[in-house]
């Protein structure tokens, strides 16, 4: 199975009037995700399910992945991505992704770079509008845990 785990585009600043929560994606931000989605497209890296936090520059990131893909798959908002840590993951995707392949994760640091390590055993550096494609060696996302885990690549925008 593949599961896609994609860092948000980048965001304005944290800022006292707003919260953390409804930050949007910068015009850099958009044109970064834009470029991103063009390489999954060449890549054809088109999910059949995406787990997304419901963070608006999240959201904001997977409305340009999913437009530029022509997505028709099913889209579920997760509460729990926004603040969850790396091992809160795997329950998410236990819980939410079933057998969905490819399955894309879209959310947030550091929870993604701790995730991949946990999977991997090696560290990945996922900046703004970065996607880890990998192989994973299990037929539904609740054995992910205890599955053999290949980075197939990193893309960037």
């Amino acid at each position: 199975m593949q599961l896609y785990v994609i860092r948000h585009a980048k965001a304005k600043a944290a800022g006292d009037e707003q919260a953390d929560i409804e930050r949007e994606l910068t015009g850099k931000g958009k044109n970064s995700a834009r470029q991103l989605a063009a390489k999954l497209r060449e890549l054809q890296a088109v999910p059949a399910m995406i787990l997304c936090s419901p963070a608006v520059r999240a959201r904001q990131t997977c409305g340009i992945l999913t437009m530029a893909s022509d997505y028709l798959g099913h889209l579920t908002y997760c509460p729990e991505l926004f603040d969850a840590d790396a091992e809160e993951y795997f329950s998410i995707l236990a819980q939410y992704g079933g057998s969905a392949d490819p399955l894309a994760v879209v959310a947030h640091n550091p929870a993604i770079e701790e995730f991949l390590r946990t999977l991997t055993g090696n560290e990945h550096r996922m900046k703004t509008a970065n996607a880890a494609i990998l192989d994973c060696d299990c037929a539904r996302w609740d054995q992910l845990k205890d599955a053999s885990v290949h980075v197939r690549t990193i893309v960037a925008p």
